[in-house]
């Protein structure tokens, strides 16, 4: 889990603890996307958005009451979920399977690889193998 709660309406409204290692308050904060913001995943400074048709958005989130997108990827299909792992995003996009993007620089994402699925694919989540 991130430390930040984000809740995903009309607008992204992001309810962010900070961005650093603690949550010691919770700032408001709201950014329009042009898509529908359906799945957010945050790493360090930067918030991924699975944003519809509005394809993968990036934003800055470095000053939690001022987020700012700084880049955007289109994709095929509609992008509703999203997981990272590592440098990467993998983004659910319906009947386009599975979009994975570079995001080692996450001013400028580039498509890396796409999974066929068959049938939808609508959301994803990444479980991590047991430690022993």
């Amino acid at each position: 889990m991130n430390k930040c709660q984000w809740v995903s309406l009309l607008l992204v409204v992001l309810l962010l603890g900070c961005v650093n290692s603690l949550c010691a308050e919770t700032t408001n904060a709201v950014l329009d996307t042009p898509g529908s913001a359906l799945d957010v995943a945050a790493e360090g400074s930067h918030a991924f958005v699975a944003d519809g048709a509005g394809g993968l958005r990036v934003v800055d989130v470095t000053v939690p009451s001022s987020p700012q997108e700084v880049a955007a990827t289109a994709l095929s299909g509609t992008a509703s979920g999203i997981a990272l792992y590592g440098s990467y995003a993998l983004v659910a996009s319906g009947s386009s399977g599975i979009q994975i993007i570079d995001i080692s620089s996450a001013d400028n994402p580039q498509p890396y690889a796409t999974l066929p699925v068959s049938g939808t694919a609508q959301d994803i989540n990444i479980v991590a193998p047991m430690r022993t």
